[in-house]
C-alpha cells in the first residue's frame, strides 16, 4: 500500500522516475508509472462477486481505513523532512548580497544566471535551492554540486513545491511564468523580470500550476516549457510539451511558450536557458516577449491581427 521509488533504464544520477504502489491484501491490485514518460498501468486481480465468499463492503472500508492510515503516516513524514529542510535552508548564510554574481557558484557560472534566492552550503559547496508551497513553507530543498549533480532533501515531497525567482512576490494582475528547472526559470526572470516559477521538473508543473490558479485566477499563466527534441526523436514523444500543453487543455495554464529549435541540428539545446545560451539573450528576449505580448491580447484581438495580416498576405 505504500509508495515506492525506482530508477528506470532512462535516469541518471540519483533520480528515480518510476514508481510503484502494491497491494496484497484481500484482492492484490496496484499500479506501476513512469513520471518522464507520463507512462501509468493498474492491475488487479479479478474476483467474482459472491457475497457469501467475498464481503465487498466491509473489505472497502478496511480498504478506506488502511489507506488513510496510510496517508497520514505519510504526512507526518514529510511535514518532519519539511521541517529539516527547513531549519537546514535558515541555517545556512544569507546569500541575497550574492544575487548579482554570476560567479558566486560553478553551476551559476556554467549556466550564466544569477543565484535568486539560493544559498551556498560552505561544507558541500552545494548550490542550496528551497522549494516552497502555495503559501511560502518551505517544503523540500535541491541541491546542486559544482558539476551540475542535482539531488532532493531526502523523505521530502516536491509535489506542488516550487522555487520562486521573483524576489518582490506576486502581483494580482501581472503574467505568472512556471517552467521546469532552477536555471530555466532563472534566466527567464532575468529577460523578462516577471514573476517565475520552477517547479522543478515536468511532472511537477500540474500541481505547481494548480495551485497559482487558485489563488490567482485572473492572472494569466504561461508555461515556458523545455522542448524536448531529442527525447521525441529517439523515444517519439515530447515530455516537456506533453506537460505545458495539457495544463492548456485543463485550463490551468493559458498558454505554452516553448523556445523554436531547429529539429535537425538543436538536440542539445532543449529549454530557454539552452536558448539564450546559443542565440544570445538579446534574441531570446525578444522571443519571450514577443509571446507574452501575443498571449496576452484576447482572443477577439489575436483574431483581428491574425485576420489583417492574413488580408496583406504577411501570414
Amino acid at each position: 500500500g505504500s509508495l515506492h521509488r525506482f530508477r528506470t533504464t532512462d535516469d541518471k544520477g540519483g533520480r528515480e522516475a518510476g514508481a510503484y504502489v502494491l497491494h496484497t491484501d484481500n484482492i492484490p491490485s496496484g499500479y506501476v508509472q513512469d513520471w518522464r514518460k507520463q507512462i501509468k498501468a493498474t492491475w488487479s486481480m479479478k474476483v467474482e462477486n459472491d457475497k457469501r465468499k467475498f464481503n465487498v463492503k466491509a473489505f472497502n472500508k478496511e480498504a478506506q481505513k488502511r489507506q488513510q492510515q496510510r496517508e497520514k503516516e505519510l504526512q507526518d513524514k514529510y511535514n518532519k523532512a519539511a521541517e529539516l529542510a527547513r531549519i537546514h535552508f535558515e541555517a545556512l548564510p544569507d546569500s541575497s548580497i550574492h544575487s548579482h554574481d554570476k560567479n558566486f557558484h560553478p553551476y551559476v557560472k556554467a549556466k550564466n544566471i544569477y543565484p535568486w534566492n539560493a544559498r551556498l552550503n560552505n561544507d558541500t559547496n552545494a548550490l542550496t535551492i528551497p522549494l516552497r508551497d502555495i503559501d511560502g513553507n518551505i517544503k523540500s530543498l535541491q541541491w546542486i554540486s559544482a558539476d551540475g549533480q542535482k539531488r532532493f532533501y531526502p523523505g521530502a515531497t516536491t509535489k506542488g513545491a516550487f522555487c520562486n525567482i521573483y524576489d518582490s512576490g506576486i502581483y494580482e494582475d501581472s503574467v505568472i511564468l512556471i517552467g521546469e528547472g532552477f536555471a530555466t526559470m532563472s534566466k527567464v526572470y532575468e529577460l523578462t523580470h516577471l514573476p517565475c516559477i520552477a517547479a522543478m521538473s515536468a511532472g511537477n508543473l500540474q500541481p505547481v500550476a494548480e495551485a497559482f490558479r487558485k489563488k490567482y485566477p485572473n492572472n494569466k499563466i504561461f508555461i515556458t516549457a523545455d522542448n524536448d527534441i531529442a527525447t521525441e526523436k529517439k523515444a517519439g514523444y515530447n515530455p516537456g510539451l506533453d506537460a505545458a500543453n495539457e495544463l492548456v487543455d485543463l485550463k490551468l495554464a493559458d498558454a505554452v511558450i516553448a523556445p523554436e529549435l531547429l529539429k535537425d541540428i538543436d538536440d542539445d539545446c532543449s529549454d530557454w536557458n539552452d536558448y539564450a545560451s546559443k542565440y544570445g539573450d538579446d534574441k531570446a528576449r525578444a522571443r519571450l516577449d514577443h509571446f507574452i505580448q501575443w498571449w496576452s491580447l484576447s482572443q477577439d484581438e489575436r483574431n483581428e491581427i491574425e485576420t489583417e495580416l492574413a488580408s496583406k498576405k504577411v501570414l
